[in-house]
């Protein structure tokens, strides 16, 4: 009798058993066996072809200009206006002789004005200054023009007072003078006198050298 019961008992477990897993099997895989290899092919989308990029036009560039620079006049040469000022007759050419610093550059042009028997030359570059003031004052004179005239005038030996003066100088040119302690003066002594010229001697003024 226990038997019998365990054996109905074996075949219920093993045929629940068989239920189970028959409906415990996915539906997808009974579906996708069912279903058509044809439809099922057919059913995959077509990929689209790829577009090619669009090409937008290219914009070309704008011409470059060349602006020139503008040219700019030049300005004018104005030529400096001399001052008034100054007196002109006071103010020297550029070609005339004027008194000399160097004892020797006086010497030198001392020598070239009397060659040239050039009187007002000889006034305005080797007389002193203060010895021209003192005339002017005095109303002997009012330049060195109108000295150089009274000289022409009133010496009937003055040509020969230049010769005499220029040999005197071109025998002493390059010999070094006898100076005073503060060098304002030079003192050439002669080998021998010439006309009335023992000696020649020159003082120094303004920084200037003159025939004393």
């Amino acid at each position: 009798m226990k038997t019998r019961l365990l054996v109905v008992l074996l075949l219920g477990c093993i045929l629940a058993g068989g239920l189970g897993w028959y409906f415990s099997q996915p539906k997808s895989t009974a579906t996708a066996n069912s279903a058509d290899p044809a439809t099922a092919s057919t059913s995959v989308a077509t990929p689209t072809p790829a577009q090619s990029p669009t090409v937008l036009p290219t914009k070309a560039p704008a011409p470059i200009v060349q602006v020139e620079k503008p040219v700019v006049a030049a300005a004018p040469v104005v030529a400096p206006v001399a001052s008034t000022s100054a007196d002109p007759a006071s103010t020297p050419a550029a070609n005339e002789p004027q008194p000399q610093a160097d004892l020797k550059s006086c010497i030198s042009q001392t020598i070239t004005l009397l060659q040239a028997r050039d009187v007002v030359g000889l006034v305005k570059t080797i007389m002193p200054p203060t010895a021209i003031q003192r005339m002017i004052d005095a109303g002997q004179a009012t330049d060195p023009e109108s000295i150089a005239a009274q000289e022409r005038a009133q010496r009937p030996t003055i040509d020969q007072d230049m010769t005499d003066l220029l040999q005197a100088l071109q025998s002493v040119q390059g010999q070094e003078p006898e100076m005073n302690k503060d060098g304002t003066q030079a003192v050439y002594h002669l080998p021998t006198p010439i006309g009335r010229f023992n000696d020649v001697t020159f003082q120094q003024q303004g920084g200037k050298w003159y025939l004393n």
